[in-house]
């Protein structure tokens, strides 16, 4: 087939002789929060906070050059985390 110009000009880096190559760079950010009165996630107080400074930078990432930006929040193992993934090009 015809090779697909939007990947064949990708930027692509190499780990080494593992075989491992990647086209995007990704920076994760990862606290801790702690439960709320309840036990919970709903009302943690560390929780709204981890999300206020979110808030606070998350203008900034989006305009990082090609970023894509992500939340994860785990109740179970009360995880607050933040992925930034950019093309190595823009990185």
């Amino acid at each position: 087939g015809t090779p697909n110009p939007s990947t064949s000009t990708q930027l692509r880096a190499e780990i080494g002789e593992t075989g491992i190559a990647f086209e995007n760079v990704a920076r994760e950010w990862r606290c801790k929060y702690t439960a709320g009165p309840s036990g919970g996630p709903g009302d943690s107080d560390s929780l709204k906070e981890c999300q206020a400074l979110l808030s606070e930078y998350l203008p900034k990432l989006k305009d990082l050059p090609g970023a894509k930006v992500t939340r994860q929040v785990c109740g179970g193992c009360l995880d607050f985390k933040v992925s930034i993934v950019q093309p190595l090009e823009e990185h």
